[in-house]
């Protein structure tokens, strides 16, 4: 029997589940934060973080009302959570004005250091709207952190950002097995960019990082540069992926 005959059993044969298909991993362990118990001037109780930081989510639950961008430029940088919160919440809804365009994302690249970490997501948010190729720099450091969320954020943050720089960055996390998926789908909406920052991928020894060089392949590759790497692909040991890489390749070819 012939590779090829073999390959086309396999291909009907195989129900291809995609990049990350398989088992999840163990979650990622949060930081828990130490309540204590103290009583209050009137023998009541009430509970407050071990170290009466503003590190907690709930610092930001009552914002105080920002009414004027010039206010929230201000606020960004205030001392107060609750300022720096409803400074970060304005400029988040706000139209993109060039004329503050500068300051604004200055503030929010000041706010990614933030003690509390709902002002921290909230910023990040805020870039994706507010930020460009330029600053790409900013957004890909959060994808060095431990908290999963804050990087799925950054991801998303940089996909909307778009540019070869921010298709890199994001292509990186396709060996993490807790943001393959997202970055695979903030990928596959950014065309030529992803397909040069995922090819590097298809050579990973992890199967599941070239199950989304392929996926990804499958919907921005084009002949005259994905070609080559997904006929190599076909031939890969692992069958799902060499089944997925003949689907991508007849997809490419009639690009």
């Amino acid at each position: 029997m012939s590779s090829s005959t073999r390959l086309t059993g396999v291909l009907l044969l195989t129900l291809a589940v995609g990049c990350g298909g398989g088992a999840e991993p163990d979650p990622e362990p949060r930081q828990q934060t130490e309540t204590l118990t103290s009583n209050t001037s009137d023998g009541t109780s009430s509970d407050r973080a071990a170290d009466d930081s503003d590190t907690s989510r709930g610092t930001t639950d009552e914002p105080k009302l920002v009414v004027t961008m010039t206010a929230a430029l201000r606020d960004l940088t205030s001392d107060d959570a609750k300022e720096r919160a409803a400074a970060v919440a304005f400029v988040n809804k706000a139209e993109v004005d060039p004329d503050v365009k500068e300051q604004v994302v200055l503030g929010l690249v000041k706010r990614l250091a933030d003690s509390d970490d709902s002002i921290r997501e909230a910023a990040v948010d805020g870039l994706a709207k507010w930020a460009d190729g330029g600053d790409v720099v900013f957004v890909a450091g959060v994808l060095a952190r431990d908290d999963k969320e804050i990087r799925h954020r950054a991801i998303a943050a940089l996909g909307r950002i778009g540019g070869p720089d921010a298709a890199v960055a994001i292509a990186e996390r396709l060996e993490s097995a807790f943001d393959r998926a997202v970055a695979t789908r903030e990928l596959k909406g950014m065309g030529a960019d992803a397909e040069a920052a995922v090819l590097p991928f298809a050579e990973s020894t992890d199967k599941e990082t070239r199950l989304c060089v392929v996926e990804v392949l499958h919907e921005v590759g084009v002949p005259s540069n994905s070609l080559d790497t997904l006929v190599e692909l076909q031939s890969d040991p692992e069958a799902e992926v060499a089944v997925n890489a003949q689907r991508a390749l007849m997809a490419v070819e009639t690009r």
